[in-house]
């Protein structure tokens, strides 16, 4: 029944991020594209505990932050950014993303890690992106692992001229995988024939 309940719960979150036919997730520029593709018509991670626990821990720092964060409206939780980048003269694409807390000047994230050394550049570039479509100076991503909670500061966003370049290469190479240990995870390998 709980098991249920939860799957139910898992599958009603990730439905609310349906995609458009042009849009690119922040996230999906530093995993397999071809992963991006099956989500979207099977949703087989929603079945994947570490979904579980990341989306779990999302909705219990959501409630914390309302609750102990000051009552400040340039306090925003899970606010939805976007950008229309131009892959040439005839295609774009919408970059768009949640970044998880945004205060006046600064972007942060928060991470559920095992790994006992949790910084991954992914999470450098997402915040240093995210810095980027919403303007902001500082970036800071809080790892919570089983063992401590650590914080990374992110110095710098990322330039227009990188990210335009970053989306361009992931439009038109389609990186599957994007690195090599994605497919030993993915639930999608029995599925895929690109799996390696």
């Amino acid at each position: 029944m709980l098991k249920g309940i939860l799957e139910t719960f898992i599958c009603g979150e990730i439905a609310k991020h349906h995609k458009r036919q042009n849009e690119i997730y922040v996230t999906d520029l530093f995993r397999c594209w071809r992963k991006a593709q099956f989500e979207n018509v099977y949703h087989e991670t929603t079945k994947q505990p570490n979904v579980l626990i990341g989306i779990l821990l999302h909705k219990a720092l959501e409630e914390i932050f309302q609750q102990y964060l000051p009552d400040n409206e340039e306090i925003r939780i899970e606010p939805y950014v976007e950008k229309k980048i131009y892959i040439n003269s005839h295609y774009f694409v919408y970059l768009t993303g949640r970044p998880d807390i945004l205060t006046p000047d600064s972007v942060i994230e928060i991470k559920y890690s095992r790994n006992k050394d949790p910084v991954q550049e992914s999470h450098k570039y997402q915040v240093s992106i995210y810095m980027l479509l919403t303007k902001r100076q500082k970036g800071t991503i809080f790892y919570i692992t089983p063992d401590t909670i650590k914080e990374y500061v992110v110095l710098g966003s990322m330039t227009e001229a990188e990210l335009q370049k970053m989306v361009k290469e992931y439009v038109e190479n389609k990186p599957t995988p994007k690195y090599g240990w994605e497919c030993a995870y993915c639930p999608y390998k029995e599925k895929c024939k690109e799996r390696k």
